[in-house]
């Protein structure tokens, strides 16, 4: 079934752009011709909802989705993510999960050990090619949709797998869409510029949030009837980025009492400590 798009419980804004960038990867990859895509932007931009709501369009489309999210705690765990993205795999039932290590992604089996090896070069290289082929197989029962979410903070090894996976993909039924933080240190800049630099690597950089699109936050907030100018208010002060803005309205609404724009100053610094304090 090709992907398509239908209302979801709460349905994105201003987000027609970066939906139909994602599904026209995903009917690609449908069709078997898949490729990556690297979702890029500020904290707070909305990267990890589009991932989100990628893979609700993608269990609709008839598609297995696998995802992983690096931890900024475990960058020192050699394959960490490639583990948690291809856990699922192994715990296949023993004909199925036969098929799928069949041949080449054997390579992959002693990523599941409690001694696996470290991220040395030899190493990567082989779990990388015997990643590539499980997901390969994986692929060829039903189309393969992998999402790796804050890729800044991927471990060597890993990021070392998702840049071979990448390089692959074009004959395959099979779509990789990771997302990376602007202006994060990277874990492993080295190995996340490789990634980067693949030539079939398509870019998204999801767009702040339009003036037209916060009264309808600003009424999901729980404030009533909000202005035109204390929208413009909370849209200048927080550039449209989604999260800062719906954290703003929902300090405002909080108060209790109708918001004016003069409001908006005064709650700016305590939903940058809220915020940064989330990020952290």
């Amino acid at each position: 079934m090709a992907p398509s798009i239908s209302p979801a419980a709460e349905p994105l804004l201003a987000r027609d752009r970066e939906l139909a960038q994602l599904t026209e990867l995903l009917g690609a990859a449908h069709d078997g011709a898949g490729r990556p895509l690297l979702i890029e932007g500020e904290a707070g931009i909305g990267k990890s909802r589009l991932l989100r709501e990628l893979g609700a369009i993608a269990a609709r489309s008839g598609f297995t989705t696998l995802a992983a999210r690096a931890d900024p705690l475990a960058t020192e765990i050699a394959f960490g993510v490639v583990l948690e993205l291809v856990e699922p795999l192994a715990a296949a039932r023993d004909a199925e999960r036969d098929a799928l290590f069949a041949g080449a992604a054997s390579l992959a089996l002693p990523l599941f050990s409690p001694r696996r090896p470290d991220d040395g070069d030899a190493a990567a290289e082989r779990f990388a090619h015997g990643t590539f082929r499980l997901l390969a197989n994986a692929a060829a029962r039903r189309p393969l949709l992998l999402l790796v979410d804050d890729v800044q903070w991927v471990d060597r090894g890993s990021l070392r797998v998702l840049a071979h996976v990448a390089a692959r993909l074009g004959a395959q039924p099979l779509a990789l869409v990771a997302a990376v933080r602007r202006g994060e240190p990277a874990a492993d800049s080295a190995g996340l510029e490789q990634l980067r630099l693949e030539p079939a690597l398509a870019l998204l950089q999801p767009r702040p949030l339009p003036l037209d699109a916060v009264p309808r936050l600003a009424t999901a907030a729980g404030l009533q009837q909000p202005s035109a100018e204390l929208c413009a208010a909370c849209a200048a002060s927080t550039g449209g980025n989604p999260l800062l803005l719906k954290a703003l309205l929902s300090e405002l609404a909080q108060r209790g009492e109708p918001a004016a724009p003069a409001d908006v100053a005064a709650g700016v610094p305590l939903v940058a400590r809220h915020v940064r304090g989330q990020l952290s």
